[in-house]
């Protein structure tokens, strides 16, 4: 699936297509690419918590070493099943957008600065419900 972003109408990517553990998570425009492809796997004993794993990288998306900051640029990573690699999904049944939230720091997946220039860094940021925090997916 893709992680379409409401505010920039662009899709969460693997910057560069890296296969490199450690890669930042950007923006960029939705063309299909295996990097912007995402599964969901659920993790056991999480109350709901999900791995989002990349197609291309087979890396999962992660709070770099556990971090609480907000503005932290997300990664990818080898998958554990660490709880910064956890991420809970609340979608509003209004609006059909989800906010994506991490087990450990409990900040949200966002667009950083609201960006909708392409490469914009993805990275963690207080739940807000704002439109850079909000995101949909398609098949």
């Amino acid at each position: 699936m893709e992680l379409w972003n409401l505010n920039s109408q662009h899709c969460m990517s693997v910057g560069g297509g890296s296969t490199a553990g450690g890669a930042g998570i950007i923006q960029w425009s939705c063309y299909g690419g295996a990097e912007q492809y995402w599964g969901l796997y659920p993790v056991s004993n999480t109350g709901g918590g999900y791995q989002i794993r990349n197609k291309n990288s087979g890396k999962c998306l992660a709070d770099p070493a556990s971090s609480r900051n907000a503005g932290v640029q997300l990664i990818q990573y080898g998958c554990d099943n660490g709880p910064e690699q956890t991420w809970y999904f609340q979608t509003n049944p209004d609006t059909g957008f989800t906010q994506i939230s991490n087990r450990v720091s409990g900040m949200c997946a966002a667009v950083g600065g609201s960006s909708t220039t392409p490469g914009a860094p993805i990275v963690q940021w207080n739940c807000t419900g704002g439109s850079e925090q909000r995101w949909t997916t398609s098949a």
